[in-house]
């Protein structure tokens, strides 16, 4: 069984630094580093442990997966996977780590853009990419699959916004 867990990034600035026109060159805020260190808090909390970790290059996604995975010691690999990109296909991402030879479950995490997540977790759930979900900056859900299909093939075992992940963090607003 694979446990895939689905987070988008902190919170960003709105445009890339000085002399980018890049937008994957967007860091995230001081409150985003906030935020994603009290996400990883809070993950620790619900007891979960990675066995990987896949993030967009972009360097908000990254940040955010670092400073998710600093809770962990040791920290679960990293790997980035430009299929996560904005515009990328991030169901070719978990086909072809369903294709890995694994013993036993795996939890695998995955920090990814809107509205990319939003259509990766639709194809999962229902097969096609139309159901409405939607992603807020710092919201990760829980997926479990059997085995990856082009049809429907996970199940929804909870979603966190927010504002009650961060709570469960340590955030006292």
């Amino acid at each position: 069984m694979l446990h895939l867990h689905l987070l988008r990034h902190s919170n960003a600035e709105d445009l890339p630094p000085t002399g980018s026109m890049e937008d994957s060159d967007r860091r995230l805020t001081e409150d985003g580093r906030l935020k994603a260190r009290q996400i990883g808090t809070a993950l620790g909390r619900l007891g979960l442990v990675f066995d990987l970790i896949l993030a967009s290059p972009a360097i908000r996604t990254r940040q955010t997966a670092e400073l998710v995975s600093a809770r962990w010691r040791p920290r679960p690999p990293l790997e980035f996977q430009d299929d996560l990109r904005i515009g990328g296909d991030a169901f070719r991402v978990i086909q072809r780590l369903s294709r890995r030879k694994t013993h036993g479950d795996r939890s695998v995490l995955v920090v990814g853009h809107e509205p990319e997540l939003g259509w990766l977790a639709s194809r999962l759930l229902s097969g096609a990419p139309d159901l409405s979900i939607t992603f807020k900056k710092g919201s990760v859900c829980r997926l479990s699959i059997g085995r990856v299909t082009s049809g429907p093939c996970a199940t929804l075992e909870w979603l966190w916004t927010p504002g009650p992940l961060r709570r469960l963090g340590g955030w006292k607003g």
